[in-house]
């Protein structure tokens, strides 16, 4: 497995969620203090990296750490 370089708070975003269960944008997003807009875009980017998975559309949409 190759190493992947994470900004800070992609790390915190890791380090917050716990396996197999759902957050919203929203939770994450209070959780370490960022706007929406801001949250969704390190979410996406993490699960480009495959390390979230991600459930749903638009206000469904939920973040799974796989």
């Amino acid at each position: 497995m190759k190493a992947i370089d994470l900004s800070e708070r992609q790390k915190q975003i890791l380090a917050y969620m716990d396996a197999g269960v759902e957050y919203s944008t929203e939770q994450v997003a209070e959780k370490i203090g960022l706007k929406g807009p801001r949250t969704r875009q390190l979410l996406n980017e993490l699960v480009n990296m495959e390390l979230l998975a991600c459930i749903g559309t638009t206000k469904k949409r939920r973040y799974i750490k796989v």
